[in-house]
């Protein structure tokens, strides 16, 4: 089973990094692995989790919705000449 969990590790870990998530606290995650997976007492419940997630991908949703416009209109500006 060592190989099959460093394999999902990787899996998971690849999608996350790929998701713009590469910097995520390694340790923090790991223990929500193993605390879900040992049915311990979790620090959160699913719904906050859920919450979290959504505020922070839409933060990040925002943030490159900005940083598109703008350079859209740098564009715009640069060849309206």
């Amino acid at each position: 089973m060592d190989k099959l969990s460093y394999a999902l590790g990787m899996s998971m870990a690849t999608s996350l990094a790929n998701s713009g998530l590469s910097d995520i606290n390694a340790k923090v995650f790991s223990k929500a692995v193993s605390d879900v997976l040992s049915k311990s007492e979790l620090e959160m419940s699913p719904q906050e989790a859920n919450e979290h997630i959504q505020v922070y991908f839409s933060k990040k949703q925002e943030e490159e919705l900005k940083a598109n416009t703008e350079a859209g209109l740098k564009f715009l500006e640069e060849n309206a000449k």
